[in-house]
């Protein structure tokens, strides 16, 4: 054991952790810059192997200053470098072990008393006749791939396995090929706000503040926005419309005007506009086919950067007579949405994404003051005056 920490604790051994640290936090802000953090933690911040260089970091500069007797004089700043390094990892493993960390999102005049925490987790709700429960598992996924997952909990007098099957980092609708699909277009449509992407697969109906499309669904249509009917004619789609609509092709740029029509041939990648502003483009459409989740940084080329959207896991369920698939979204910063489930006759609800915490005190933001650089809208600075409430007190 003395042999054992004398290696630890030898003055080339801590040169060579130094240096490990180092390039691992240099990788680190590269792959969080190209990435995103939940990615870092994943693969450096939060990963066992960074744990046990850290911790024999730790025992390395403990064993230097008792084995150099560093608290004698003259050697006053050698001891506080180790002293202070010492005291950085004590608080970043108070930080990992105990604390917690997230945003509170307050408008002006207001309190607040949650955070959303900046730890995603997957969490299952189960219900035991009458009995709720959770499983909860702190759950960071990479972007560059390697994820797995495979845990189980006891519910109902049963083990439920859960393994993730795949994960789909910004993640999308798309559509695809399927011999046994339906017809189905792949839409952008906007209204006023910022665009949808819809894929319309035939008996659907899409509708938002200032256009319907519907596709064969033959539900019933509401007065006062214009109506665009999608149908088949053998294997070629069909559009109908009773009003007149401007166009731009995007290949070529050119544009023009279309007279209302009871059946005309939908053209793809034709961006249509309506009296009231509501557009609309058919990027594709098949004849046979599905919608599937892809991601849409997979298409990029190079580095795969920081995305914008939800990420989607596609999970397993199984309690050993009977096993589920189920598909959910979400990401770190946003609590996520759960998605139903019943497993041998037990309801389930499985989500991905933060917690919401509750504080034992409330936070009222009284003033916030946000300055602008002179002749242009782009933040300069910005100030928060703000009230603690503590309740205990109250």
């Amino acid at each position: 054991m003395k042999q054992l920490l004398s290696v630890i604790g030898s003055m080339k051994t801590m040169a060579v952790l130094m240096l490990i640290f180092a390039v691992s936090i240099g990788y680190a802000t590269i792959v969080e810059n190209d990435y995103g953090t939940p990615t870092a933690k994943a693969l450096i911040y939060n990963a066992r192997w960074f744990e046990v260089l850290l911790a024999l970091l730790a025992v390395n500069l403990v064993y230097n200053i008792v084995h150099f007797r560093m608290w004698r004089k003259g050697k006053g700043l050698v001891f506080l470098f180790h002293f202070s390094f010492l005291l950085i990892l004590l608080g970043a493993a108070i930080t990992r072990y105990v604390g917690y960390e997230g945003m509170m999102h307050i408008r002006e005049g207001m309190s607040e008393d949650k955070i959303v925490s900046s730890t995603p987790y997957l969490k299952v709700v189960y219900d035991d006749n009458g009995r709720v429960g959770a499983f909860k598992q702190r759950l960071y996924l990479s972007k560059k791939g390697g994820n797995e997952l495979d845990a189980a909990f006891s519910a109902g007098g049963k083990s439920i396995r859960v393994r993730l099957l795949k994960y789909i980092p910004d993640a999308t609708y798309d559509i695809a090929a399927d011999a046994n699909g339906k017809p189905i277009v792949n839409m952008m449509v906007t209204g006023g706000g910022m665009p949808d992407r819809v894929q319309l697969a035939q008996g659907e109906m899409y509708e938002n503040d200032k256009i319907i499309i519907d596709f064969d669904s033959g539900k019933p249509v509401r007065e006062g926005k214009p109506v665009v009917r999608l149908f088949m004619d053998g294997d070629t789609l069909k559009m109908a419309h009773g009003f007149a609509m401007t166009y731009v092709k995007m290949a070529d740029q050119s544009s023009g005007s279309v007279a209302p029509s009871m059946g005309e041939d939908a053209p793809t990648r034709m961006l249509f506009t309506t009296e009231n502003g509501a557009n609309f483009v058919i990027r594709n459409f098949l004849s046979k086919g599905k919608k599937v989740l892809v991601s849409k940084a997979a298409k990029k080329k190079g580095p795969m950067m920081r995305g914008s959207g939800e990420d989607a896991l596609v999970l397993e369920l199984s309690d050993g007579k009977e096993t589920k698939q189920v598909t959910v979204t979400g990401e770190a910063g946003r609590v996520g949405v759960p998605v139903p489930v019943t497993l041998s006759g037990m309801p389930l609800s499985v989500s991905y994404g933060a917690e919401l915490i509750k504080l034992p005190f409330s936070i009222k933001l009284v003033d916030f003051q946000l300055d602008r650089y002179p002749g242009s809208q782009s933040p300069m600075s910005y100030a928060s005056e703000v009230i603690l409430i503590d309740k205990a007190q109250h």
